[in-house]
């Protein structure tokens, strides 16, 4: 059941956010224009975000959340982030990214803070957070909250819900409150395109393994001496893994890559 709670908590100037180390950019940033609003689900539900800025190797996130309940001990709630890969007309979330451990939220305002991570994000993607220990009924609930549209960053004015394994796009009537819940996104530098080894196949095809960032865009391009140089194809990195092969390695006994970046495909 869809529900928005009004006038239950308390006026704050922002989300209280802890500090990232410094060689991290802030990618995006939603914590003004507290909305005073907080939304609960059963499900797992969560907000598709585009970052700003150009590091993309996420290194803390941070949400916040509400809990309206008295016991202490049973209320928790997961985080995941997902790729914005999967079926329909507006690709819903698909490949997961990242995962938390099962974290323990309590009464009030929580700040939820993940650091030290090394996670190659796109330059957009779902979070969603999966709250547990709770009837989720008045009294005895939780839900992440609302906030206004993003100072850093940007977000749509809907959100992801995954109803029994099928995702579905909601927003509230008339467009209010915003459907944006307040998130923080720190990252570093992209990191570089490796070639992880390669097999010539006994065919004379020649397979690699390439690293990179998820979303990257990049011109493979083949020389047989490293002076001259010619494209091969282009690729995008669906995941942080992408395996390669080249069909026409065959026809060479020498033969170089090396991959060139292209700018990202307008949204």
């Amino acid at each position: 059941m869809l529900m928005i709670l009004k006038g239950l908590l308390q006026a704050v100037a922002g989300v209280i956010l802890l500090s990232s180390p410094a060689w991290a950019e802030l990618v995006y940033d939603d914590s003004r224009e507290y909305s005073t609003n907080f939304l609960t689900h059963a499900f797992e539900y969560g907000d598709e975000i585009t970052l700003a800025g150009s590091g993309r190797a996420m290194s803390s996130f941070q949400c916040e959340c509400y809990g309206d309940f008295a016991a202490l001990g049973l209320a928790k709630v997961q985080l995941r982030i997902y790729a914005n890969n999967g079926p329909g007309r507006y690709p819903s979330p698909g490949t997961l990214l990242y995962q938390s451990g099962v974290l323990a939220i309590s009464p009030g305002f929580n700040t939820l803070t993940v650091s030290g991570l090394s996670v190659t994000v796109p330059n957009s993607f779902t979070w969603t957070a999966l709250f547990s220990g709770l009837t989720m009924k008045a009294g005895d609930q939780a839900g992440l909250v609302l906030y206004g549209k993003p100072k850093v960053g940007d977000s749509y004015n809907d959100y992801w819900q995954n109803n029994g394994g099928q995702w579905e796009l909601y927003r509230f009537p008339d467009g209010n409150p915003i459907a944006n819940f307040a998130a923080r996104v720190y990252a570093g530098p992209d990191p570089p395109v490796r070639f992880l080894g390669g097999t010539r196949l006994s065919n004379g095809w020649f397979q690699t393994l390439l690293s990179g960032p998820i979303g990257g865009r990049f011109e493979l391009q083949v020389s047989a001496d490293l002076r001259q140089w010619a494209p091969l194809t282009s690729i995008t990195f669906p995941a942080s893994l992408l395996d390669f092969l080249d069909s026409r390695a065959e026809m060479l006994d020498q033969r170089f890559y090396r991959a060139v970046s292209l700018p990202p495909l307008p949204p």
